[in-house]
């Protein structure tokens, strides 16, 4: 029920966090059904389908998004690496400004790794289907039977994490 409801945090390390009573509902290392459905592009609005800003050109001073494909120390990755674009002059003084630690990263390699710089995501082929069938079936069941395989993983992990057979 949503009466013990404290929380929602979206993607806090990769996982859509729900709190209810002050206790985070998904166990921490696992991805939730929420989580697998968004990296599989299923659940976007519409207009990131066919979105204009897909590209390395952005009219924004400034781009943010994750660093996918870092070069950097794997216990560095591991807490979270931001990826930021300069487009403008602008941009590039206020991130001058900022108080945060700075890498130079190959762009060639962010675009590769970050699709979103060189294309809109794209549409799964049952996206429209599974919108429908919301209607009378329940949201994790449904991110079940779309990516099964995902979704075995992340149980069996969170049952493993739980039995402290494996870390979080």
């Amino acid at each position: 029920t949503l009466a013990g409801l404290r929380d929602i945090r979206f993607r806090v390390k990769a996982k859509f966090m729900v709190y209810g009573d002050y206790k985070g509902i998904v166990t921490n290392g696992v991805s939730d059904k929420y989580s697998i459905a968004f990296l599989n592009s299923l659940i976007y609005t519409e207009n990131c389908y066919s979105c204009q800003y897909a590209c390395k050109e952005r009219v924004a001073d400034l781009t943010l998004g994750d660093s996918w494909g870092s070069e950097l120390p794997m216990n560095e990755q591991k807490k979270g690496i931001s990826l930021v674009l300069c487009q403008t002059e602008k941009g590039n003084q206020l991130l001058q400004m900022a108080d945060i630690r700075l890498e130079n990263v190959d762009i060639e390699k962010a675009i590769t790794n970050n699709h979103q710089l060189s294309h809109p995501s794209v549409m799964p082929k049952v996206r429209d289907e599974f919108y429908k069938r919301l209607r009378n079936h329940k949201f994790n069941s449904l991110v079940f039977w779309y990516f099964p395989k995902q979704c075995l993983r992340q149980d069996i992990k969170q049952l493993l994490i739980k039995m402290r057979i494996i870390c979080g």
